[in-house]
């Protein structure tokens, strides 16, 4: 199914298998998968095109995979869905059978009729449906980031979590909390909808771009015009009602924000920035701490903290996904640029960048992340 208005018409279907699908599975959901199709097919009717594959059994639908066509080095790639905003690829479905038997099929049907000569899927969780599924297919695999997951289901309360953790950590959180009071009056806020999370949401990104540009990194999302209305928008979809934004703040004054989605009891940590004037409070730390509180008692069962797996993250959970790219050539074009581009050239171009002194390549990652228009979007 190619189309938005197909996509909208199985709002009913896509719907039920988040609710019995295992997994974190609010990447492939409706409102998200709609929302990114929506903007990105309008952006870019000529290098981007929804894919979604649908398995069924007696007329029922029993499997979704949302994936997109995206125009790349001047032939169609399959990517998934949202990418390059997504975090976790994956696949919904009654029964991880279910799941399996329709990423054969997909791929099956895509090389038959031709309709990418390539595939590349980011962010697969080792060990899940998808990554099963394609593995009998002999992908290129690449690691990716780790992503931080935490179960909340053991702990009743947040001091319970607490007393589970590593003593030094948490004696570090005190410390900072109290670094934190004597600096002045600090205050927390939980921001559902409206123009509070607007503003939040614009601040981060903000930060998160200067961020990068300070480090002379550049994000595939940052650089895509489209970015802000990707992050803000989809009330036709029902996406604004699971975001959710929290802020930190002292004397008045934002100091640190995190926003996510909440969705299917598990709170999806998206976006975290803080203002670097306070870094010496240790403010990310300490936001980290109250959103885990806050998201408990929302009675959310767990919480997707995301890549990377950072130190600030472990100091509240010891679990991590494995994560892989997975990249698979059918045709002898698509697999000789794998072979030039992902073997030697990217690799080559990517060692180079690095290796630039930061002021060029901040310079370099600015220059990108303004060209694309983003900074203006966001109200810079």
């Amino acid at each position: 199914m190619t189309s938005i208005d197909g996509m909208r018409a199985l709002e009913g279907a896509w719907r039920a298998l988040e609710m019995v699908s295992a997994g974190p599975g609010f990447f492939q959901s409706f409102a998200w998968c709609g929302h990114v199709a929506e903007v990105r097919a309008a952006a870019n009717p000529g290098g981007y095109k929804p894919l979604v594959a649908i398995g069924r059994r007696d007329g029922e639908v029993v499997a979704l995979w949302p994936l997109s066509l995206q125009r790349s080095l001047g032939s169609w790639v399959v990517r998934n869905l949202d990418d390059p905003f997504g975090q976790l690829a994956g696949v919904l479905a009654t029964e991880a059978g279910d799941g399996e038997a329709l990423v054969a099929g997909a791929l099956a049907e895509i090389a038959l009729r031709r309709l990418a000569g390539s595939a590349f899927l980011e962010r697969i969780p080792v060990g899940d449906t998808l990554h099963r599924a394609i593995l009998a297919h002999q992908p290129r695999l690449v690691p990716a980031d780790a992503a931080v997951t935490l179960d909340l289901a053991p702990f009743t309360s947040f001091e319970a979590l607490r007393r589970s953790r590593n003593r030094k950590s948490m004696k570090n959180l005190r410390n900072a909390s109290n670094r934190l009071r004597a600096a002045g009056t600090s205050a927390a806020r939980v921001l559902r909808r409206g123009a509070a999370l607007e503003a939040l949401i614009r601040r981060a990104c903000l930060r998160r771009r200067a961020w990068l540009d300070a480090r002379g990194m550049s994000s595939p999302a940052f650089r895509l015009a489209e970015h802000s209305e990707i992050l803000r928008g989809g009330a036709s979809w029902g996406l604004d009602a699971e975001r959710i934004g929290f802020e930190l703040s002292l004397e008045g004054k934002p100091i640190a924000e995190q926003w996510g989605f909440l969705h299917g009891g598990c709170y999806y940590a998206y976006m975290s920035a803080f203002d670097p004037a306070f870094e010496h409070l240790s403010p990310g730390k300490l936001q980290l701490a109250r959103v885990i509180e806050e998201v408990m008692a929302l009675d959310a069962e767990s919480i997707e903290m995301l890549t990377p797996a950072s130190d600030y993250k472990l100091v509240w959970s010891d679990a991590t996904r494995e994560l892989v790219n997975a990249t698979l050539a059918w045709s002898g074009g698509a697999r000789l640029r794998h072979a030039v581009w992902d073997g030697g050239v990217r690799p080559a171009l990517k060692a180079a960048y690095y290796a630039l002194p930061a002021g060029i390549a901040g310079f370099i990652s600015g220059f990108l992340h303004a060209h694309a228009g983003d900074a203006d979007r966001f109200g810079r």
